[in-house]
Formats: structure tokens, C-alpha cells, sequence
């Protein structure tokens, strides 16, 4: 699965709220890194299973995700009782857009509980893999629903133009649409969604967005989508707990996210498949298994491109250790070997890319190109035509010269 299947995929959808009137297309909880791992927990829950169907908390009660519901989003155990409405809608809502959009099937309501199965296992993987890809899913989806469903033009407008007039204008037309097409009975009710419709497409179109009910005064980023940020409600209070426990003086330790790991595994199986596990970079010391995988851009430094494997390359040790880092000293960069590392990279990719080697879009060059934007601190490789490698690298030359 590529993007370019995605939106095919996408466009054989039919998505007219006029038509459907299902006020759950997207909710609140619909940001990319929790879409992605709802769809992960689903993957994992089926894998183990074997089942056909299943229901919310059938996937939020798995193994897979009460472990990792804890690692990654620091939230509290899903057995814990003040946490089940919680959950409800963490892992509900997104299945309920999953089923709008066509990639899941709700069967009804058993013992008053929707059950769901997979109707396009491809397009689930796809979100599984990273935020990134769940980013490109939310981005032509809600696009797609709102050209479908006749309410395009505020959206269009406000982009292109940035007023406050214009603003103003897509808030009042899209809470009147919703009231009048959807069974959200207040604007109240229809403002609580507007950010996770607007907020993706503003990203991926570089406007600014919404934020509190205003347009923001910065253009919207990647990272802002993510549902893995402090809610002021909860300043200095640890994500493992609810409300509720952190009021009552509870209190435990919470893991770092897992997604960096997840990441670095996936190029080592990627490059010990299709590269008989060698090193990416040819030159001194590359001799031997590459065993280390290393972040060209620091993860440390940049972790909004941490988890994306464009941006880690598999070498062998004594790379690793005696040239990517100074003296093995992991809090140090070689910007010589980096560059190495960069034009490596770039090679690799370009084969998965072009040559169709390796898994099929396992790597995506527009995901390269943000890994570089923001490891530079650069706009310049957003000008890179699709796929043109050669003036990719021009511009890494450029930029490391």
C-alpha cells in the first residue's frame, strides 16, 4: 500500500454526510498517532486471536494494547475502572471513523455493543505502520468527505486567503452544515471536531489552523496533531492516571513511547531481507553485520522525525560507534559522516522507491523530505520534484557543503 493507493482507495469511498447524516465520520480523538495505534491494537488483537469480529473493548482488554496504551500514551491500566469511559472513546471513535471511510464494517449491536470487523486489511496496515502514514490517511480523508458532502469551498477559502473573515466564514458555515445534516444538536457539539478537520488539512496545505476556537497565529505542523500532548486540565499530573487517581494522591512511574524502537526494527528486518543485513554505507569499516541503527537526524534533538525510518540508517558497529559519533560519544554528531549517511540513505530509499526493491512502499520520498526539512531547519527540499533523487541530493550537497 502507497499513498497513491490510499487515495484511489479513497475515491471509490462514498462520503456525503447529506447522504449517511453519521455525525462520528471524525471526533475529538481522532489525531494521528492515536489512529495509528488503534489501528495497531486491532492488527495485533486479530493476529492473536484469529477472530472475525470484534468489539472496542475486546481490543482495548488485549494484551498488545494494555501494555502499550501505558508505554506510549502514559495512560492508566485499561482494567482500571474510572479509566472504561476513557477507553470507550479513545479506541471508539477512531473504529467509527475507520467504518465511514470504508476500511472497517460495523455488523450492529450485540448485547448493545457495535460489532466491527476488517473490510480493508491493506489500508489498516498502512495506518498501523506510523503517525505519518495515519497523517496522510486523516489528510485525504477528510478532504475527501468534505468535497463529497458539497461543504468544500469555506475550507478552500480560508486556506488561500488566511482572514479572520475567512475564518469566521468556515466556523459558521461548517456548525450550520453539521447541524443541519448530522444529529449534533449545538455549535458547542460541532466546535469540539472542527480542529481535527481543519487542523490535518492545514498542515498538509502549510496555513495556519485552529486552536481554542481562534485561527492560530503559526501555521500548523505535524507535531501539533498528535494526541500525545499535555491538556492544560492536567499540568503536572502523569498520564498513567486519570483524573480521578491523580486527585486521590496516586501515583506510578510511566515508560518512554515504544515507536522509536518499533522504527528501528523495521529498517534492521528491512535491510537483513533485502540487503543480506549490510551496511548501508560503503567505506571504512563497513565489513560485517550492520547491527546498529543509527538516527541521522539526533532523536534526542529532533524527536518529531524519530520514529520515521527515512530518517535511520543501518550500520555496522565500528561505523556507528568510531565515525557517526565522535569517540562513541552518543550526544555527538559527525556532520561530515552524517552527510555520508544522508546521500547513503537516499540510495536506499530511491531503490525501494523506483526500483521496487524490498517491500513496496516501505520508504516514501515525501517523508524523506520532511525528515530533511526538519533536520536542516529548512523549507528548501519542499521545492524537490516528486521523486527526483538527483536534485534531492544536489540539495543535501548543498546544504552539507
Amino acid at each position: 500500500m502507497t499513498e497513491n493507493l490510499l487515495i484511489k482507495f479513497l475515491e471509490e469511498q462514498h462520503c456525503d454526510i447529506r447522504v449517511h447524516h453519521d455525525g462520528t465520520w471524525i471526533d475529538q480523538k481522532c489525531a494521528p498517532d492515536e489512529v495509528r495505534f488503534v489501528a495497531e491494537c486491532i492488527i495485533a488483537y486479530l493476529n492473536e486471536t484469529h477472530e472475525k469480529t470484534f468489539q472496542s473493548p475486546d481490543i482495548w482488554h488485549s494484551k498488545f494494547a494494555r501494555q502499550q496504551v501505558q508505554v506510549y500514551f502514559g495512560k492508566p491500566d485499561p482494567f482500571s475502572k474510572e479509566a472504561t469511559d476513557e477507553y470507550n472513546k479513545f479506541f471508539r471513535q477512531p473504529m467509527k471513523m475507520f467504518v465511514r471511510a470504508g476500511v472497517l464494517e460495523n455488523h450492529g449491536r450485540k448485547n448493545n455493543t457495535i460489532q466491527f470487523s476488517v473490510k480493508n486489511p491493506d489500508v489498516l496496515t498502512f495506518v498501523a505502520r506510523n503517525d505519518w502514514n495515519a497523517y496522510l490517511f486523516l489528510t485525504h480523508y477528510v478532504e475527501k468527505v468534505l468535497k463529497d458532502s458539497g461543504i468544500w469551498d469555506p475550507f478552500a477559502t480560508f486556506i488561500e486567503e488566511q482572514t479572520n473573515d475567512s475564518f469566521l466564514f468556515l466556523k459558521d458555515a461548517f456548525i450550520k452544515f453539521q447541524l443541519d445534516n448530522t444529529p449534533k444538536k449545538t455549535g458547542r457539539e460541532v466546535m469540539r471536531i472542527l480542529p481535527k478537520v481543519l487542523n490535518a488539512l492545514a498542515c498538509r496545505y502549510g496555513t495556519r489552523g485552529i486552536a481554542k476556537g481562534r485561527m492560530t497565529k503559526f501555521k500548523m505542523t505535524f507535531s501539533l496533531l498528535r494526541y500525545n500532548q499535555e491538556n492544560w486540565r492536567d499540568a503536572g499530573k502523569p498520564k498513567d492516571l486519570t483524573r480521578q487517581e491523580y486527585a486521590s494522591g496516586k501515583a506510578k512511574k510511566y515508560s518512554e513511547p515504544y515507536l522509536v524502537q518499533k522504527a528501528k526494527k523495521e529498517v534492521r528486518a528491512f535491510n537483513d531481507n533485502f540487503f543480506g543485513g549490510a551496511s548501508e554505507v560503503m567505506g571504512l569499516h563497513h565489513a560485517g553485520k550492520a547491527t546498529h541503527m543509527h538516527h541521522m537526524f539526533m532523536a534526542s534533538h529532533y524527536p518529531t522525525i524519530a520514529d520515521f525510518p527515512e530518517n535511520i540508517i543501518a550500520l555496522t558497529a565500528g561505523q556507528h560507534l568510531g565515525m557517526a559519533h565522535p569517540d562513541g560519544d552518543t550526544s555527538k554528531i559527525d556532520s561530515g559522516y552524517q552527510y555520508q549517511c544522508l546521500l547513503s540513505k537516499s540510495t536506499t530509499i530511491e531503490k525501494n522507491v523506483l526500483g521496487n526493491y524490498g517491500t513496496p512502499g516501505f520508504y516514501d520520498f515525501q517523508k524523506f523530505i520532511f525528515v530533511l526539512n526538519t533536520g536542516f531547519s529548512t523549507s528548501v527540499f519542499e521545492g524537490v520534484p516528486q521523486n527526483d533523487f538527483t536534485e534531492l541530493r544536489s540539495q543535501i550537497d548543498a546544504r552539507c557543503g
